[in-house]
């Protein structure tokens, strides 16, 4: 949403309380909108509660939901992966906040549970984004993202796509055993090296 002077009611409406990005301030730093102000949009910008003002007077600023996707994959830790999933119930507010976005952590057995509390930290390890280009060998590491899409835990070899385990690679990382109702699903680079069997 581009955001001038005439356009703060909105931001109000629609994003007051929750986390955005403005890619002209920085496209990884989420902001928590405050509120809005005659000039701009007032910002806490860390967990300090540190504010800045975005101020729309002279030119407009873009700012948009962090999340692009309903769900998305990202590194939460250097040893687990998260996905991060758009509640639909409650998508009228356009930024991200505890009550429209969920945070699952992928554990050596499934999904977890319970949400994780949203945050700055959180939200900044998500926009950082990455994605594994090679397996990783260190024995701490617990899951990792493969893709947006494409979530890998490494004691079971169970693929994920989004929230679902559609598969399973072999201990050899050489064969792929696939859901065969995902055969059509664009895979992500290291599981295209793989041979597929479909069951």
């Amino acid at each position: 949403m581009k955001v001038d002077v005439e356009s703060l009611p909105d931001v109000e409406k629609y994003y007051k309380s929750t986390y955005i990005i403005c890619p002209e301030v920085d496209p990884h730093t989420p902001l928590f909108v405050k509120r809005t102000v005659p000039n701009g949009v007032e910002v806490q910008i860390n967990t300090m509660g540190e504010t800045s003002l975005i101020d729309v007077s002279e030119q407009p600023y873009e700012i948009k939901s962090p999340l692009v996707n309903r769900r998305q994959w990202f590194q939460l830790t250097d040893t687990h992966a998260a996905l991060l999933v758009r509640i639909p119930a409650r998508m009228w507010k356009k930024g991200v906040h505890e009550e429209n976005t969920a945070m699952f952590a992928l554990g050596e057995k499934a999904l977890g549970v319970s949400p994780l509390s949203l945050g700055f930290d959180m939200l900044r390890a998500f926009l950082m984004g990455g994605f594994l280009t090679a397996w990783p060998k260190d024995p701490e590491f617990v899951s990792a993202v493969l893709s947006k899409d494409f979530a890998w835990v490494r004691k079971s070899n169970d693929i994920y796509f989004r929230e679902y385990p559609i598969g399973r690679m072999s201990a050899k990382k050489d064969k792929l055993h696939l859901l065969k109702e995902f055969k059509d699903v664009e895979l992500p680079p290291l599981l295209k090296e793989m041979s597929c069997v479909l069951i």
